[in-house]
């Protein structure tokens, strides 16, 4: 799939989270074309990952947090996921 990620030079979007069936090269783009902070959330494995223009780093406690978008807990997030459904 083709991307037309940062095209525009002054770009909004600064947080951005997605899912772990991202290539790893697509995390490359956001973080080339200017999004600051990228976190990816595995919900099957129970993982956070934070990507930024340092490196890509697990986020242990699944609490991440930027100044743009504070501190989101993953933990309910995940545990939602485990609920057996009806």
């Amino acid at each position: 799939m083709e991307r037309n990620v940062g095209e525009h030079k002054h770009s909004r979007l600064q947080a951005l989270m997605v899912l772990d069936s991202a290539p790893a090269n697509g995390r490359e783009d956001y973080l080339r074309f200017g999004v600051a902070h990228i976190w990816i959330a595995d919900p099957y494995k129970h993982t956070v990952q934070e990507a930024d223009r340092e490196g890509i780093r697990y986020c242990t406690d699944l609490v991440p947090e930027t100044d743009l978008v504070g501190r989101v807990d993953f933990n309910d997030l995940f545990a939602r996921v485990d609920e057996p459904t009806d």
